[in-house]
C-alpha cells in the first residue's frame, strides 16, 4: 500500500493511503507509533511500518484533519512527557 505524509509537525502526521483513508501517527527517532488505540504500535518508519502501526485505525479526511489539529495545539506536552 503506498502512504503518503499530506501534513506533518514534529513528531505527528497526517497520512493518507491515497483512497480516501487517512490517519495520524507519531514519528520519532526513526520510528512510528500509533495514536489511534491504547495499545500503541511501533514499527520502522518506512510507508510499510505506517501502514502496520495504523492497522485498522483509517478514518474519513475530516476526522483525521480534527485529530492531527488537535495533536498539534495540545498533545505536544504528552509526547515530551512520554520522551
Amino acid at each position: 500500500m503506498a502512504v503518503t505524509i499530506m501534513l506533518e509537525e514534529e513528531p505527528y502526521r497526517l497520512i493518507t493511503d491515497g483512497d480516501e483513508h487517512y490517519a495520524v501517527i507519531e514519528a520519532r527517532d526513526g520510528r512510528v507509533y500509533s495514536l489511534h488505540s491504547h495499545d500503541r504500535q511501533e514499527a520502522p518508519d518506512t510507508a510499510e511500518g505506517m501502514t502496520a502501526v495504523v492497522g485498522n485505525g483509517w478514518c474519513k479526511p475530516g476526522r483525521a484533519m480534527e485529530c492531527y489539529h488537535y495533536m498539534i495545539r495540545h498533545e505536544a506536552r504528552y509526547s515530551e512527557l512520554i520522551w
